[in-house]
């Protein structure tokens, strides 16, 4: 980032007994070079600053075996690939970064049009915040257009930090991390940061994580700009940032602080605006998955959510029955629902507590469907990852479902909890491979990918494999965003479902794509409930 953005940080670690060193990644602001999009060339720039670290620090009067790497958004992805690289980093500090740069583009198959665009403007020299190599552009495009060609596959990988995990965790290492993301943010959203918090852990990391309100660098820019505790609320997260360095850095400097937890999620909260004094509510749990969050199933019945029964949690779907409910959806950008205009929406809901939200009489039920649990009877509290589950027919064999998770006023007021959407396809047959005008390396050279076609692979989290023929049925699971956050009592929790999300590239837009979804109890939304026991509310 540019030397101002960390100045106050500096200052503040320098007080605190840090030697801190600052330098603007290749392609950013003034720096030389070309964004090549935290590839090899800017952790190799990475590892030469420690080099320059290691030689000077006898006249910084600075210890090189103790060693930590931070940064926010593009600096926190390369903070923990440069940890995975080079082992005299002791501890990372990822902020608003990302651990799967392919789940931040195109997670679950679809799509994310809209931080595409973003990225892609701010490596542009219009904007002159950075110089985009050539080399980054079609690769993007080739995530989005669904190529899982090897070249791309790999490209993908050397910058996620979830496929260095051996380097970062294993032999020993162990490397302390703490991971910070925020709620509301649609790029780097806070899902995938709880599966990069499970991967890290699942491979031995030291983790701890974070998860504020707020859109992408949201929680970060107060503290960074020097108000930390000055605006309306006062954030935990810096003060838990300089925690973790000296826990990690200075070990015997003082008596030991108890153990963080393993997250800290804040809580969504009506008052919250930074407009308003209030003070920020986070839950704690010192394990994730955490015993006190389990999952609770509301099951498709009709036009209908069945509430959660006792001992329903491990329950198996039940096989559809012929004569029971199957609602029909049909391809259409008109659904009812609303998302809000991107980065804006989600920005006001965080930042003065207006929420996104739709209406129940406004729902097209040709292109979209609406299932209704009961009113709560008490207040439910959901913290954790939403998932949907479907019994699904489609006509074509390619479509999206997206899905969309509501508190209900009485008065049929939809307030957007969470969503997502999954791309599903068929594999297919292998496309022609890519020609070199289409995929170069950093340096702009082509790959030489002329020759026999490279083997199609399949994402990670991409359900592209889905074995059923066009009017058959099969599974189809739809992960949305974590969340912490109340359905007062009252309220009812509601599953919107559609055939697109605004927000992605449509799978298929063929306006004669039709989508059977079983309501017969086969379908559930499947939420992480605090405090439940096979379903309880608080």
């Amino acid at each position: 980032m540019n030397w101002w953005e960390y100045a106050v940080k500096q200052q503040e670690w320098a007080a605190a007994g840090y030697v801190v060193l600052m330098y603007v990644a290749r392609g950013w602001w003034e720096s030389e070079g070309e964004v090549t999009a935290a590839g090899p060339l800017e952790v190799d720039d990475a590892r030469r600053v420690l080099d320059t670290v290691e030689t000077r620090a006898s006249d910084w009067h600075a210890d090189p075996s103790r060693i930590a790497t931070a940064g926010v958004s593009y600096g926190g992805g390369l903070a923990v690939l440069t940890a995975a690289a080079d082992s005299r980093v002791t501890a990372a500090v990822s902020l608003s970064g990302w651990g799967n740069i392919n789940r931040a583009l195109a997670g679950q198959g679809a799509p994310n049009l809209f931080w595409y665009e973003v990225l892609k403007l701010s490596g542009s020299p219009w904007v002159g915040m950075g110089r985009l190599s050539k080399s980054v552009s079609p690769h993007f495009r080739a995530i989005l257009a669904g190529n899982r060609s090897e070249e791309v596959v790999g490209w993908c990988r050397t910058r996620s930090p979830e496929a260095h995990l051996q380097d970062l965790c294993g032999g020993g290492r162990a490397t302390p991390v703490l991971l910070s993301n925020n709620a509301e943010d649609r790029l780097f959203a806070p899902d995938a940061a709880l599966l990069y918090r499970q991967a890290l852990h699942g491979a031995g990391c030291r983790v701890e994580t974070m998860i504020h309100e707020g859109i992408h660098a949201m929680a970060e820019l107060p503290g960074m700009l020097g108000f930390s505790d000055a605006v309306a609320t006062s954030s935990p997260l810096w003060s838990r940032v300089l925690a973790f360095l000296d826990a990690n850095l200075k070990p015997g400097a003082a008596p030991p602080p108890p153990p963080p937890p393993a997250l800290s999620f804040q809580l969504r909260q009506p008052e919250a605006s930074v407009f308003k004094n209030y003070v920020p509510v986070y839950l704690d749990f010192d394990s994730w998955p955490s015993p006190r969050v389990q999952p609770s199933s509301y099951r498709l019945r009709g036009d209908a959510l069945a509430p959660p029964q006792a001992r329903d949690v491990a329950a198996p779907s039940p096989p559809p029955k012929a004569e029971e409910c199957t609602r029909r959806l049909a391809y259409g950008p008109d659904t009812g629902f609303s998302g809000g205009v991107p980065l804006l929406s989600p920005f006001v809901s965080a930042a003065a507590g207006v929420q996104i939200k739709s209406y129940r009489r406004a729902i097209n039920s040709s292109s979209a469907a609406l299932f209704v649990a009961p009113p709560q009877a008490a207040p439910l509290r959901v913290c954790g990852i939403p998932n949907a589950t479907f019994h699904a027919s489609s006509s074509m064999d390619r479509f999206q479902l997206a899905a969309r998770v509501f508190s209900m006023a009485p008065n049929g007021e939809l307030e957007l909890l969470s969503f997502g959407a999954r791309d599903v396809w068929h594999r297919g047959p292998d496309p022609p491979c890519l020609r070199p005008d289409g995929i170069t390396d950093e340096r702009g050279t082509p790959r030489g990918l002329v020759g026999p076609p490279r083997r199609y692979l399949r994402p990670d989290d991409v359900r592209d494999n889905w074995d059923v023929p066009a009017g058959g049925a099969g599974e189809v699971v739809v992960r949305m965003a974590a969340l912490c956050t109340d359905v007062p009592a009252g309220n009812a929790v509601a599953l919107g479902l559609s055939l697109h999300d605004p927000t992605r590239a449509a799978a298929n837009s063929d306006v004669a794509l039709r989508v059977d979804v079983g309501c017969c109890g086969a379908s559930a939304l499947w939420l992480p409930v605090v405090g439940a026991s096979g379903g309880a509310a608080l």
